[in-house]
C-alpha cells in the first residue's frame, strides 16, 4: 500500500464512518510495507505491519510474504498437533545401564 494510498483510504472510511471497522479488519491481515517511511506511516494510523521486505523490491516481497506464510502455517500445524497428542508409551529408567539388564536377564 502507497503512502498515499493509506491516507486516502482512511479519509474515504473516515467521511462513512468506518474508519475503527476499516483499522480493525486491517489488523486481522498480513500487512507488508515496501521500506521503513512506509511502515511508519502505516503505524501511524495504529495498523501492525507484519513484513518488511529486507531489500526493497517487489520480488523481495513476494519471497518475504511466501516465507511468512509458510512460517506460521508450520506453526500452526505444530500448535495443532501439540493440543491432539496424547502419551501412550511411558519410559520406564532403571539404575544399572540397559546392558547390564539384558546381560544378566533371560531376554538376550
Amino acid at each position: 500500500m502507497q503512502k498515499g494510498a493509506i491516507s486516502n483510504l482512511f479519509t474515504i472510511a473516515s467521511i462513512y464512518n468506518l474508519k475503527k471497522l476499516l483499522r480493525e479488519a486491517l489488523n486481522q491481515t498480513i500487512i507488508v510495507a515496501i521500506g521503513q517511511t512506509t511502515q511508519k506511516t502505516i503505524n501511524n494510523y495504529e495498523i501492525k505491519v507484519d513484513i518488511i521486505p529486507k531489500r526493497y523490491t517487489v520480488e523481495e516481497m513476494i519471497v518475504s510474504v511466501d516465507k511468512y506464510v509458510n512460517y506460521h502455517a508450520l506453526k500452526d500445524v505444530a500448535s495443532y498437533e501439540c493440543t491432539i497428542a496424547s502419551t501412550t508409551d511411558w519410559p520406564v529408567y532403571r539404575r544399572k545401564p540397559f546392558h547390564w539388564f539384558l546381560k544378566d536377564s533371560s531376554i538376550t
